[in-house]
Formats: C-alpha cells, sequence, structure tokens
C-alpha cells in the first residue's frame, strides 16, 4: 500500500471545487433566508493584508515581471513572474539572489520618493 500525501498540486483543484462548495452554499444562504438549508457565513481562519510592486520588465507574449510582496513596507517576498499568452509561471526569487537584492533596492527607492 503507498502511504505517500498527494501533493498540494495534486490536491488543489480537490480543496479548491470544496471550498467554492462551501462559500457558494453560504451565499445562497445569505442571500435567501427562507431556504431550507440556511448556512451561515464561512469562518474566516485570519486575514493578512500584503501589497504588491510590480516591476515590469518586459511586455507583450512574453512578458516578464519582478514582484516585491510587502507588510507595511518590509519586503516579505520577492517573485519573478514569466507570461505567455495565457500561461504565466511564478518563481519565488530567493534572497542571496542580485534579482532579490535589486527588487529590494527598487522598492526602497520608491518608499523613498512616496511611491
Amino acid at each position: 500500500m503507498n502511504t505517500k500525501e498527494r501533493t498540494c498540486a495534486e490536491r488543489i483543484a480537490d480543496e479548491f471545487a470544496s471550498t467554492e462548495r462551501i462559500i457558494a452554499d453560504s451565499m445562497r444562504g445569505s442571500m435567501y433566508p427562507d431556504a431550507d438549508e440556511y448556512q451561515e457565513g464561512v469562518e474566516i481562519y485570519g486575514i493578512r493584508r500584503t501589497e504588491t510592486v510590480q516591476f515590469q520588465l518586459s511586455g507583450g507574449g512574453p512578458a516578464d515581471y519582478v514582484e516585491v510582496k510587502h507588510r507595511d513596507g518590509e519586503v516579505i517576498r520577492v517573485e519573478y513572474r514569466f507570461s505567455d499568452w495565457f500561461d504565466t509561471a511564478t518563481l519565488e526569487v530567493r534572497e542571496d539572489s542580485p534579482v532579490y537584492e535589486w527588487a529590494v533596492q527598487q522598492f526602497e527607492l520608491l518608499q523613498e520618493v512616496g511611491e
């Protein structure tokens, strides 16, 4: 018997479908309080607000971007995105990469000028 767990990539479609069903039922219940199976609102585990600054390096097809995700002015993640006609891939940029250092510098410059 194979006891290996499925990866998140293998599970994500099923998990999303389940979440979508729960939220749809909750919204239907909220919209139609006389329904037989009224659902309470969906419980939110937590809320995290982040913002993203995108440095676009090229456009069209293909296009690439470096995105800096931050919270309260503190960089929490840098990602590289490559897009080509209805397809996009994302790669987290490691802190020891020159791209990470460059992105943080650009972000800090924006902060200084109040953008």
